[in-house]
């Protein structure tokens, strides 16, 4: 299998580290020697003395309904990272693509198992269950673009005691509710909420864009609603006037008479 780099997305990288994480945790773990006892009582070996074969985790991404497309394509990035770890491939400048396997375990290959979330959270959660029930030796969740869902799939992960890393869900959140096996690989709504105002601020300031009015148009999930939440106080506090808010229902296929509502709050960026 060839790979052309120019052809990465940033999402299929960002997903490569995401794994890399992973598995820089896994071999952390690994060195951590316990005596076991031997069937007839005699002395036992050092668990680390046999390093696995396969390291398991779960992929979870809509892979269906409304945001299938987008799921799909984390998806990918994960099948990319796996093919580039398991084999030896000569790409400068990224870890584990020259060598097969993890070196610091004996050259164990990953494998990684994939449910479909739906982008819906009771769903997500069940299909943690189902996954990571069915793959007993999944040692970790790896997922799962929305916040909504993340927040009922940590909580089977916390119970059978998994690592769940997501490189995309946002919601603040998700890091402030004593979770001891989430851990997230992207910046949370804050920073990118301050990252858009301020680059409003330097259009005025640097291109005299003279913009000073701004519409929100977000949907009516957990992300949606945070970033309503966030972004209108700053905005308010550097000078602009929320003249419009739209929020619309989640999973819409169509969206006319909203798009139609912030056409008539003229000449206002969103």
């Amino acid at each position: 299998m060839t790979h052309n780099r120019n052809s990465w997305s940033k999402r299929g990288i960002a997903l490569t580290l995401v794994v890399l994480m992973l598995l820089m945790m896994l071999s952390g773990c690994s060195g951590k020697e316990s005596e076991t006892e031997a069937p007839n009582g005699q002395g036992g070996g050092s668990q680390s003395d046999s390093a696995p074969d396969v390291i398991q985790f779960a992929a979870l991404y809509p892979l269906t309904g409304a945001n299938a497309t987008t799921g799909t394509n984390m998806s990918n990035g994960i099948r990319l990272a796996v093919d580039i770890i398991n084999g030896e491939y000569d790409i400068a400048d990224l870890p584990g693509a020259k060598t097969a396997g993890i070196q610091s375990m004996g050259e164990a290959k990953l494998e990684a198992v994939f449910g479909d979330t739906q982008g819906d959270p009771q769903k997500g959660m069940s299909t943690a269950e189902q996954v990571l029930t069915d793959n007993a030796h999944a040692v970790a969740v790896v997922g799962c673009l929305n916040s909504a869902v993340a927040a009922t799939i940590g909580t089977v992960t916390e119970r059978l005691g998994k690592v769940f890393i997501t490189p995309d869900c946002v919601n603040p959140g998700l890091c402030e509710n004593g979770w001891q096996y989430f851990f997230r690989a992207t910046p949370d709504s804050n920073m990118f909420i301050s990252n858009e105002v301020e680059f409003l601020v330097d259009m005025n300031k640097e291109k005299n864009a003279d913009i000073h009015t701004v519409a929100l148009f977000y949907d009516n999930s957990l992300n949606g609603n945070d970033f309503h939440d966030l972004i209108k106080p700053i905005l308010t506090e550097n000078g602009f006037e929320v003249v419009e808010e739209v929020c619309f229902a989640a999973n819409s296929a169509e969206l006319t008479s909203e798009v139609q509502k912030l056409k008539r709050a003229v000449s206002t960026p969103i």
